[in-house]
């Protein structure tokens, strides 16, 4: 749902730098993902940026990294397990592994797929539920790229929250009421940064970004007008060491139906009339809650060097 559009670059010396890389006289470009496979409910966290909140999937799921580093180097990546046997939520059958892609710029079609390495998971033996954080080192070595992206962006601390906050919060107040207007241009014209380093960090083109800018455009008056809930209980969460922040959810939420997305086993059904009672944690609260679709709007937001404004930059 962030994809916008996006202009071209001019390159200088503080630009996104992208080299090419050659494989068999193909240009190939490198993605990474972490692979997970738990029945256990969990989050998971890529560079101190939450990837996965409330998360749970015994048959799998892939997260990219790329969307959340910025050039090669050594990266965190953290889980943390919420075990309770009661309810079969274990991490005995749990594996996390490194992945590596390769694909052809632009294209969707994968050229290999390689297992890096599977990330060792503790042991555990408990009748009780118990909160479990696992942290691994991991080295990405061949991004042809470094981006900008938040790393020259303000620091903020924890101690900072109640002075950043409301203006946090009025940021997404002006991003529903677009939404909730369905000015589906005005807000995608928010998503520009972040789209010219998606440019470089998913490998896709600007016809690929311009495509999906329209059917936003499209789709925004048709699902998000007049259906955005109204922002409300959640929490601020600093995250990249300080530079980037964003609005998540916390406690329970009735909605009129969910999207695949969110049918997790942990819902709740709740009353009639096909109305549900979820576990919105890590929702955005850019939420809409339309007939037979709902889903969020999750941004991450940075204040970039030499400004005082957030801008969207994830």
């Amino acid at each position: 749902l962030l994809l916008s559009s996006c202009k071209g670059q001019n390159k200088t010396e503080n630009d996104n730098d992208k080299k090419n890389i050659k494989m068999n006289e193909v240009e190939i470009n490198n993605l990474y993902a972490i692979g997970v496979t738990s029945n256990c409910l969990h989050d998971l966290y890529i560079n101190d940026i939450a990837a996965e909140i409330n998360a749970t999937s015994s048959g799998g799921y892939i997260t990219d990294i790329n969307d959340f580093v910025l050039k090669n180097g050594k990266y965190k990546i953290k889980a943390i397990f919420y075990t309770n046997p009661a309810e079969n939520q274990m991490i005995d059958n749990t594996k996390i592994t490194l992945l590596s892609f390769y694909k052809n710029l632009g294209e969707k079609k994968l050229i290999s797929m390689e297992e890096i390495k599977n990330l060792p998971i503790p042991t555990l033996v408990s009748s009780k539920p118990k909160t479990v954080v696992q942290e691994w080192e991991i080295e990405i070595t061949d991004l042809p790229y470094t981006l900008l992206g938040w790393s020259k962006s303000k620091v903020f601390k924890e101690k900072d929250s109640l002075e950043i906050k409301p203006k946090v919060v009025a940021f997404y107040e002006k991003l529903r009421t677009m939404l909730n207007n369905g000015d589906g241009k005005t807000y995608i014209d928010q998503t520009k940064k972040s789209d010219e380093e998606m440019l470089i960090y998913g490998y896709v083109t600007e016809e690929a970004i311009k495509k999906a800018n329209a059917n936003q455009i499209n789709g925004i008056p048709k699902y998000a007008k007049n259906n955005m809930l109204l922002l409300e209980d959640y929490n601020l969460k600093i995250y990249a060491y300080g530079q980037l922040l964003c609005l998540e959810r916390k406690g329970n939420l009735k909605v009129n139906s969910l999207d695949k997305k969110y049918q997790t086993p942990n819902e709740q059904i709740k009353g009639i009339n096909n109305v549900k009672k979820v576990d919105p944690r890590g929702w955005s609260p850019l939420i809409i809650n339309a007939p037979n679709f709902t889903t969020d709007y999750k941004i991450f937001l940075h204040m970039p060097e030499g400004s005082n404004e957030f801008e969207i930059i994830r």
